[in-house]
């Protein structure tokens, strides 16, 4: 189990039905397509490298915490590996309309937060990968991790690296809570920060307690102080006041 960072909380947190948070890569390449199964064994025997591709948002209970990632028990390659084909002829706007009904569907929350589509029928006797992942899991820059050990243009890189990846046991939420709980703080408050030098976001809880002690700290003015009490000679001067503009307004409106 590991806490999520300040910043990819923030990118979770923030999407919604109309503003999805994920990120796209498309890839196109000449020749002939793979068959689903080569693609599939060749991610599986890269898997090893990428461990948040194996992991899934756990929400911290009563939102005491950042989310977490914790080992998904069920994690099915087959899930995330989708196929499809371009209409003819195949051009860059079929390609366009395609990818853009891909990313306008939300990922599952329940399972890891990627998927990679294999595109057939490019033009030209080419064919695409397209790969989709949220982007709490990487950011910009690290948008094409599963490309880029995909495509390893090293010379003598295996095409598949041993794994010997182990599902732990998916925590419960109290233990959850309590893990989250134990976790070491140096500080807690605005402008906290992270072991990794990174800003650290308040709990809510703390920042609930603050408004409330502001609050209780605030007193109000005596009255004098923001408004004078009425008299018998404010009140007279005020009338005065009021009949001196009353006559320079019917002087105005009728000079004879």
């Amino acid at each position: 189990m590991q806490s999520m960072s300040a910043l990819d909380s923030l990118f979770l947190h923030a999407e919604n039905e109309v503003s999805p948070m994920h990120l796209g890569a498309v890839a196109l390449f000449e020749g002939p397509a793979p068959a689903a199964g080569e693609l599939a064994a060749v991610i599986a025997g890269k898997l090893e490298l990428l461990p948040r591709y194996r992991q899934r948002v756990r929400l911290v209970p009563w939102g005491l915490g950042r989310p977490a990632w914790v080992e998904d028990p069920h994690f099915t390659l087959g899930y995330h590996l989708r196929h499809t084909a371009l209409p003819r002829p195949g051009g860059a706007s079929e390609l366009r309309r395609l990818v853009g009904r891909i990313m306008a569907q939300p990922l599952d929350r329940r399972r890891p937060l990627w998927e990679m589509w294999l595109i057939e029928g490019a033009s030209a006797g080419r064919w695409g990968l397209l790969c989709k992942l949220h982007h709490c899991m990487v950011d910009g820059i690290s948008a094409g991790d599963l490309l880029g050990v995909l495509l390893d243009p090293r010379p003598g890189t295996p095409a598949s690296v041993p794994d010997r990846w182990q599902p732990e046991p998916e925590p419960s939420s109290a233990s959850g809570l309590a893990q989250r709980a134990a976790a070491p703080r140096a500080r807690v408050g605005p402008g906290a920060r992270t072991p990794s030098g990174r800003q650290d976001d308040p709990p809510r809880a703390w920042r609930h307690s603050q408004r409330r002690a502001a609050g209780r700290r605030q007193r109000r003015l005596p009255r004098a102080a923001h408004a004078p009490r009425r008299t018998p000679a404010s009140r007279a001067h005020r009338a005065h006041a009021r009949a001196t503009l009353a006559a320079h307004t019917r002087r105005a409106r009728d000079p004879r």
